[in-house]
Order: C-alpha cells, then structure tokens, then sequence
C-alpha cells in the first residue's frame, strides 16, 4: 500500500512536529469516510505549506491505508517505523476522519488525552461558538498507533446532533450517520461549508501548536483523573489489591504538575525557560499514557477495537490496572491467583510511571 507523507518543516524547531493524519481507504465510494478528510489534509497541506515560514515547530500530514480492513497497518508502521523520531518529536497526534457530514453540528474532542482536553476544548468553542463540548478518550481505534509510545492524542470530531433523523448510535464514522460503511456513503451526504469549518476548527489548532512559545498542554488534568480512577477502583477491589502506593504518587504528580504550571507564567517571554517547559510536557506525557491507555505498554500495540460502537469514555482509562475490579467476583476461582498477579505488576507498572512523571516536573522546577 502507498502511504503519502507531507513533511512541512518549522523554523525555530525543525525537528518538533505536530502529526496529522486520516485514512484514504473507505468502504465503497465513502464520501464522508474518509474521502472528505482526505480533502481536508490536502487543503491544510497547501495552506500550511504557504505559510511554512511562520511556523515555529513543523507539521507532518499522512493519508493512511489498511484503517477499517488492516486494523490500522498503515499508522501502526509508521509508528514503529519511526518510533524513535515519534517519541523524542512529536508534540501530538490530530486525527481526522469523516469531517464536512451534512447536519453534522455537534463537536466533540473525541479521541482526547487529558492533557490536551482544555485545548480542544477552546479551539471547538472559540470557532463554533459551542459552549459544552463532550470529550472522549482515545482507544486502540480511529488510527491511534501512536499512544503506547506516550504521544498525546486529540481530535475534533463533527458529529449529528442527537436528535437527527439520520443518526444511528451504533456507527462509528460518517459523523454517526446511517449510511456509515454502506454504498449510500455517496456525494450527497456531504457538506462543503461543513467541511471548511471542520478544516478551518483543524488549521486554527494545528498553527497554535506549530507557533506557541509554549505548548497549551498540561498534567494537572490527567493526575486528577488517575486519582479519581484509582480511588474509585480501590473502593471496588477492597482488600484484594492495595493501592495505597499509588495513591500517594498521583498526590505527588498533582502537586508537582500544578507547580509546573504556575511556572508557564513565568517562562513566558524567556526563550530558555520556554524549551525546559516545553520538554518536562511532553516527557510526562512519555511516561504517563503508555500506562493511561494501553495494555501492552510502549513498544507493543493493543489489538485494535472491534465493537460496532467507537463511543470513548474517560472510563477507559488505566486499561490495565482497572481489570482488577473483577477481583471480588474471582475469589475461590483458580484464575484470582493469576490476576492478582497480573494487577500487582500493574501497580507496579503505574507506580513507577507516576515516579518517572514526578521526577521530570521537579527536574523542570530547578531548571526554571
């Protein structure tokens, strides 16, 4: 298969970039999967290529093949095919697919790691004029190869509001559209001034992230959902698995992570500052959402998701460690000894992600 790649390099980072992609195979004619996307990803080619000299990072655009009939084989071989690059590089991963749907009015930041929520957030309500905009976590679907490897994900997905005729809740694409993965995905269920502002909402995102001194992330938002996560699971599991260790380290990380924070105000205006910021953001994200939103851990991929609905919650958190919760129903089976188990190396695992992210923000703070 071809996988095209447009490269636009930055000017003060060459070797930063923002990734884009969408996939260019679809079911049938699939006009608004992905066909419009593909659209998209041409015109912020030819627009951010026209305005390369003012971007300060770069920003690469991939068309990936193998989406819904490879499991994601093309975004899955480029994440291992330039693994390193993606882990020291990439500030984030914007993925878009099945943009410009008729009726298509209801933004939401799907595919959304919780670093980047607030961001999303302000880019759908500043072009949109949306207040409330529903956010959902990534999962191993809609070509997300590349968070096992810590990079931070996001997404800003034109759905149909709940109440249209044409909404069938158990589509994934064509914005939950009936004609989703059919033969009716044909020209006219397309909108061309829907599609310019999903590629405009997509453009607008892209160039703040390719300009801002500094990057509009931040890890006060992913510690407080771990902390509600884990004490939420502890409540469940009881005596059967202590998280008492975690517990204190996400403490810590919300303490440290907030104080980072604190300090952007200062690295305002000071270019030295800026890049010590900047590079504490991205290695906590390195070290938290391998663990945040995968199984397998950075150098493996989880098996792509299958159910008929690609609904996310930010219940999908911890994939992991949150199997523990079927523990109490275990007891006396042979299989408890084997989970338990199992989830101790998990806690272990998060623990130690969590002293990783820590160590990075207090490493920051003396820098600063």
């Amino acid at each position: 298969s071809i996988l095209p790649e447009v490269r636009i390099p930055g000017t003060v980072e060459p070797e930063r970039f923002v990734l884009v992609g969408g996939h260019s195979c679809g079911w049938d004619v699939g006009v608004t999967d992905n066909a419009t996307g593909d659209a998209a990803l041409l015109e912020l080619a030819r627009i951010l290529w026209r305005q390369r000299g003012q971007l300060r990072r770069g920003v690469r655009l991939c068309w990936w093949p193998g989406h819904s009939h490879g499991r994601y084989s093309g975004s899955t071989w480029y994440a291992d095919t330039f693994f390193t690059d993606l882990a020291e590089n990439c500030l984030v991963y914007h993925n878009i697919d099945s943009p410009g749907v008729r009726g298509a009015t209801r933004y939401v930041a799907r595919h959304t790691s919780a670093e980047t929520q607030d961001f999303c957030q302000a880019v759908i309500r500043a072009l949109t004029g949306q207040e409330e905009v529903e956010v959902h976590r990534p999962n191993r679907a809609a070509d997300q190869a590349f968070l096992a490897n810590g990079v931070p994900s996001f997404s800003t997905y034109p759905l149909l509001p709940l109440d249209h005729p044409d909404r069938w809740p158990w589509t994934g694409g064509s914005a939950n559209a009936w004609w989703w993965h059919s033969v009716h995905d044909t020209l006219d269920k397309a909108d061309v001034e829907i599609l310019a502002l999903d590629t405009r909402i997509s453009l607008t995102a892209i160039l703040e992230l390719a300009t801002a001194e500094l990057l509009p992330f931040e890890h006060v938002s992913p510690a407080r959902e771990i902390q509600a996560t884990v004490a939420g699971l502890q409540e469940t599991v009881g005596e059967h698995l202590d998280l008492v260790s975690v517990e204190g380290e996400v403490r810590r990380l919300a303490a440290a992570a907030l104080a980072l924070e604190e300090a952007k105000g200062q690295a305002a205006g000071d270019a030295d500052a800026a890049k010590v910021v900047n590079a504490a953001i991205m290695r906590i994200s390195r070290a938290l959402n391998p663990v945040l939103y995968s199984k397998s851990g950075r150098f493996h991929h989880d098996s792509a998701d299958w159910l008929p609905s690609m609904k996310n919650s930010a219940g999908q958190v911890l994939p992991g460690l949150s199997r523990a919760a079927t523990l109490p129903q275990l007891t006396g089976d042979f299989e408890y000894g084997f989970l338990r188990a199992q989830m101790i190396r998990e806690r272990n695992r998060l623990v130690t992600a969590l002293r990783e992210a820590v160590r990075i923000a207090e490493d920051a703070l003396v820098a600063l």
